[in-house]
C-alpha cells in the first residue's frame, strides 16, 4: 500500500499449513469494503447496481489462493 509519495508498506505473514482461510477472510473484507463505497456513493441508475453485483458474484466465484 502507498503510504506516500515514493513510500510503500507491505505487511508479510506466513501461516502453515494454508493460508486459505486467512485469504477468504481478507477477500470477505475487501468485498464489504467495495460494497460499502458503492452503497454510500449511490448508483445512478440500475444498470451500474446490475454491473456492480455481476462484478462481486465473480469475485465470490474466483479462488482464493494462499502464500
Amino acid at each position: 500500500m502507498c503510504t506516500s509519495t515514493g513510500n510503500y508498506m507491505c505487511y508479510v505473514f506466513h501461516v502453515e499449513p494454508s493460508a486459505g482461510a486467512i485469504a477468504k477472510t481478507i477477500q470477505a473484507a475487501c468485498k464489504l469494503r467495495y460494497q460499502k463505497v458503492i452503497d454510500a456513493h449511490g448508483q445512478p441508475n440500475s444498470e451500474n447496481r446490475l454491473r456492480n453485483h455481476q462484478l462481486l458474484g465473480e469475485m465470490a466465484k474466483t479462488p482464493s489462493r494462499g502464500f
